[in-house]
């Protein structure tokens, strides 16, 4: 089984430690958020020993020079595998993980308004693509979108809500999740706590997901899931909201075994009242089950269901 490191809630500083210290010893990120206040902005990741392409990482990246540093790492030969971002307009900061030799067609956009994400995702989903990654940042009233899609895999169908309220997240997980085999296979926040949600039909065997969490809360689902000894997340979606935070821990398909390392004391959240900070976390873990007929079951909900 893969061993793992998941942390939350450290500086740029602390992130760029982690990364050196990890991926010298062959562990790479599956996992990446920023948030919080961009001139001081905290970071989230879920690294796994896993053999792979060589990859490259930046973070702490400001709006005006993202292009470029994306643009150089393309012509390097990379493809985006995950991207986040914090901030509204000419102060966003982004983080990004680009990998070689990504299979089939790919694509990535980033400063898209919700229609604009939306328009992006139907053209990428009738290019035989799904979504790879994706982040929601900016101001509360002009929320902004960033995404990576990757070439779908056979059979596999997803299901884009861009913005829910939160008080409506939870019917549309309940519907979702009714369907044969989805689960939430990504989740982020945006600033005025709207969730943005892909829900997928691959299958991961068991999972769990939890929403709502304080951070002490969080820090026990979290331990208790990876007690059981097949369980682990490998996503990770926090926003920063004035005096509180808000943290999505979602897709936590591969069994855990060995090496289980999480942030018991993470750093301070950035931003805010430190004496009245609190933290709200959003939890999916998961692992691996039974195939359950993957290759005959999405056959049939191919012919059942019409969802991208």
């Amino acid at each position: 089984m893969e061993p793992f490191e998941a942390y939350h809630g450290r500086t740029a500083q602390q992130h760029q430690e982690a990364f050196d210290r990890l991926s010298g010893q062959g562990f790479r990120m599956i996992a990446l958020s920023v948030y919080g206040s961009p001139s001081d902005p905290r970071y989230n990741a879920v690294w796994v020993l896993r053999p792979g392409a060589d990859f490259l990482a930046f973070h702490g990246v400001s709006d005006a020079d993202y292009q470029g540093r994306f643009d150089q790492a393309v012509a390097s030969g990379q493809a985006p595998v995950l991207v986040s971002a914090t901030g509204a307009g000419s102060s966003a900061v982004f983080a990004a993980v680009f990998e070689r030799g990504v299979p089939g067609p790919w694509m990535a956009r980033h400063g898209l308004d919700r229609a604009s994400f939306e328009a992006a995702n139907q053209q990428a989903v009738q290019g035989g693509m799904a979504l790879r990654s994706m982040t929601v940042y900016g101001a509360a009233a002009s929320p902004r979108f960033a995404a990576v899609w990757h070439a779908r895999p056979a059979g596999v169908l997803t299901h884009l809500r861009a913005l829910e309220n939160t008080a409506d997240y939870q019917a549309t997980f309940d519907a979702e999740t009714s369907l044969p085999f989805f689960r939430p296979r990504f989740v982020s926040v945006a600033e005025d706590q709207r969730i943005a949600a892909v829900f997928a039909n691959d299958i991961v065997g068991r999972w769990v997901a939890r929403h709502g969490l304080t951070a002490s809360a969080y820090q026990r689902e979290f331990d208790d899931n990876v007690a059981a000894g097949s369980f682990r997340y490998a996503s990770t979606r926090a926003v920063s909201l004035g005096r509180a935070f808000r943290c999505d821990l979602c897709r936590a398909r591969y069994p855990a075994r060995s090496r289980v390392v999480s942030n018991r004391s993470p750093a301070p959240c950035a931003g805010g009242n430190r004496g009245a900070r609190r933290s709200v976390h959003e939890a999916v873990f998961g692992s691996f089950g039974p195939t359950l007929g993957r290759a005959q079951s999405h056959r049939a909900l191919r012919a059942r269901l019409h969802l991208v």
